[in-house]
């Protein structure tokens, strides 16, 4: 399903979960999640490994490729996670926005086998079009038709959806390869500085320094 960037859709997660129960964000991570349940009433906790889980978590956030760390789950993790969640009749969210470079972490493919796990994808980190306002929410009955009627008939604009149709259809080797090449000369920079890398992605490096 299209939605009007991720960021915007954030704000209607909190529908998803029963009032009463917590709310589990692997971290550390962005705070938007966090402060659109906190906003809701709902009680959130920061964790940092499955085992953290509680039966009265309700839902399960998990940024994958994680922003800023780039630690990353593998999808046989995460299908653990979201069986898991699903035993205590809670839902697993996996927000794969910096995830294009790394395909192979992706579990949009299998948002159809889980009825309890919902993929949110981004469109503007990896072709740098953020201004479109586009991303998307992928998951199985019910939770798609309940995003479709929160957002209504008119969430995306027909020109978001052509240029991205166009872009998503072609090759996007290009792309990769430009990223990447960028990437390397970011990292030699930094080091060239000084400073110490801790982590990231190819979209992004996070650096350690007092």
């Amino acid at each position: 399903l299209p939605v009007p960037g991720t960021q915007s859709v954030i704000q209607l997660v909190p529908r998803l979960v029963a009032p009463g129960r917590r709310i589990a964000i692997f971290g550390p991570t962005y705070g938007e999640y966090a402060r659109a349940f906190a906003g809701a009433g709902f009680a959130v906790d920061e964790i940092s490994a499955p085992d953290q889980l509680m039966l009265d978590h309700g839902l399960a956030i998990l940024v994958n490729p994680n922003n800023p760390t780039g630690r990353a789950f593998s999808p046989v993790e995460i299908a653990a996670i979201a069986s898991r969640m699903k035993a205590s009749a809670g839902l697993l969210l996996v927000d794969e926005a910096f995830g294009d470079t790394e395909p192979h972490l992706s579990v949009a493919a299998q948002a159809a086998g889980h009825s309890n796990l919902i993929v949110f994808r981004s469109f503007g980190k990896f072709f740098g079009l953020a201004g479109l306002r586009l991303g998307f929410v992928i998951a199985a009955e019910p939770v798609l038709s309940a995003f479709q009627e929160w957002l209504g008939p008119w969430a995306v604009s027909g020109p978001a959806l052509v240029v991205a149709t166009e872009l998503m259809g072609g090759d996007t080797q290009p792309v990769q390869s430009l990223i990447l090449a960028r990437k390397q000369r970011l990292d030699a920079v930094l080091h060239e500085a000084g400073l110490t890398i801790i982590g990231g992605t190819p979209l992004f490096t996070l650096i350690g320094h007092e």
